[in-house]
């Protein structure tokens, strides 16, 4: 018959047992802050690394695009994201001053100036004709109220407006993964 004694040191024993399996258990649990990188961003010698959800937290913005490709006008879609002038304020960035290369998990890029990134594009509207639209550039992780595939995403440049607003389809960047900002060129003649 057990003692009380050993009953206590069995017991003990026991609740060490446990505590260690779950401690054990614990650490190889996966962690929720290992959200991966979905977007880069340089600038000078500076570097910033956004998870989806840290954009996410950034001055969402919604608006209506259409792209105007070769074949005809694609869209429009409602896009959920945050202006590209937004997140040059988050870094401290003084807009106007710089101009911006986005770059896609392929390595294509399309470089954009100041003023294209504040917006001034030309716009039309869905007979192509030229309009007085006010466009935004978003870095998009929405389309139409869903997070954006692996086709596009999970971020795409396109530009948006309060209305339907078509720009050229050459704006349009998708499967973003870096912006590289840079100040901007000075050309002499």
């Amino acid at each position: 018959m057990l003692t009380r004694v050993d009953k206590i040191v069995i017991g003990a024993l026991a609740f060490v047992i446990i505590v260690n399996v779950a401690f054990q258990i614990y650490i190889r649990l996966p962690e929720d802050d290992d959200e991966e990188i979905a977007l880069t961003v340089f600038f000078n010698d500076k570097r910033w690394e956004y998870t989806l959800s840290e954009l996410q937290d950034i001055d969402m913005y919604s608006g209506v695009g259409s792209m105007m490709t070769k074949i005809g006008v694609k869209g429009p879609y409602n896009f959920t994201g945050v202006r590209l002038d937004v997140v040059l304020e988050d870094l401290g960035i003084e807009k106007g001053t710089v101009e911006a290369r986005a770059v896609a998990s392929d390595g294509y890029n399309v470089t954009f100036t100041s003023d294209e990134i504040q917006g001034n594009v030309d716009v039309f509207d869905e007979s192509g004709n030229n309009s007085d639209t006010i466009v935004s550039l978003l870095v998009v992780y929405s389309q139409d109220g869903v997070s954006l595939d692996s086709d596009d995403g999970p971020l795409r440049l396109a530009y948006v407006g309060q209305e339907n607003s078509v720009t050229q389809s050459s704006y349009w960047v998708k499967q973003v993964t870096k912006i590289v900002f840079f100040q901007e060129s000075c050309y002499f003649f």
